[in-house]
């Protein structure tokens, strides 16, 4: 499916986006509030210039999607674990294959921010940041 094919007011019905489905992040966001995981974000940037392929790949921009500053970005990831040490050894072997800021303990991912009370094992994602936008934008 070319999802990048939806041209904006017309194509309502039928919703693609290339990121992670938020009941993946839920279930993974679940998981490290049980187990009390640690949480880290890497934001991976030129992976496809970086990163060796194994056969050619063909891409195409979709219209619009260009961001000023960010047109080699491609994603965030999330990393979790139960030691930290694991975690420093996992980025370092990443940032030796792509290009990479650490973004340190997760806080926010995918516009929904993450408030975490490990004590209690609970995690809560809020949207605060995101709705006063659309607020701001549309009536105030």
């Amino acid at each position: 499916a070319k999802g990048y094919a939806q041209k904006e007011e017309i194509d309502y019905n039928e919703v693609f986006s290339s990121v992670v489905k938020h009941s993946s992040i839920r279930i993974l966001l679940a998981l490290v509030a049980q187990l009390d995981l640690e949480l880290f974000l890497m934001d991976v940037k030129t992976a496809f210039l970086h990163g060796d392929l194994e056969k050619e790949i063909y891409m195409v921009q979709p219209e619009g999607f260009k961001v000023a500053g960010k047109e080699h970005e491609v994603y965030d990831m999330l990393i979790a674990s139960q030691s930290l040490d694991e975690i420093e050894k996992l980025k370092t072997r990443l940032k030796r294959e792509f290009e990479m800021k650490d973004l340190d303990e997760a806080k926010m991912i995918l516009d929904m921010e993450i408030d975490r009370d490990r004590k209690l094992r609970k995690l809560c994602l809020t949207q605060k940041q995101y709705l006063r936008r659309v607020l701001k934008r549309f009536w105030f």
